[in-house]
């Protein structure tokens, strides 16, 4: 089974604080925290939804042991940093390039494929692909469809009475949907 791990979640930076608390006409500080977990839920979501990391970080793809290729499980990939066997301690060596093949698509999902002999593994080792994903370097560099579809949702959040079970807007998905990466199963 092969397992996807952020090796630095995305923060929600001062800039979206501030677009939200323009939005809803905010100035004070006293509700920034809050404001904050509606924001990281909402950017959470949009990811969910359009299928793609955001803002770029790094991720640790742990592959399986065969030659099949396999899909990395981000998007959109910017870079592949390495593949390399990893040991129980956390001890990295880098695989010789000939022993893999790294396939990026046009919508840059990438697959690597383990070639040759496989390397041999002891109890607690594993090969890992580690790689760069994400649309936006930073939150005013995202696309302004994403941007204000995520802040149109914290702000829904915020608004909503808190055991109100509503929908969100119709308008957050429509803004979200071009950006939308659908998973065959």
């Amino acid at each position: 089974m092969s397992i996807a791990q952020e090796t630095a979640p995305p923060l929600i930076s001062s800039a979206a604080l501030a677009e939200l608390k323009a939005h809803l006409g905010l100035s004070l500080s006293q509700d920034d925290a809050v404001l904050s977990g509606y924001l990281r839920a909402a950017f959470s979501l949009c990811e969910a939804f359009t299928g793609k990391a955001l803002l770029q970080r790094a991720v640790t793809h742990k592959l399986v042991m065969h030659h099949a290729a396999q899909s990395l499980a981000y998007m959109p990939v910017i870079a592949i940093t390495s593949v390399s066997k990893t040991t129980a301690n956390g001890m990295k060596t880098a695989l010789p390039v000939a022993s893999y093949r790294i396939d990026i698509d046009d919508r840059q999902k990438a697959c690597v494929t383990l070639l040759g002999p496989l390397p041999i593994l002891d109890g607690g080792e594993h090969v890992v692909a580690q790689y760069s994903v994400g649309l936006a370097s930073q939150w005013t560099y995202l696309p302004d469809a994403l941007r204000q579809g995520i802040i149109m949702l914290a702000a829904h959040f915020y608004n909503q009475p808190r055991d109100a079970q509503t929908h969100p807007p119709a308008a957050v998905t429509a803004l979200w949907r071009p950006w939308r990466h659908l998973r065959v199963a």
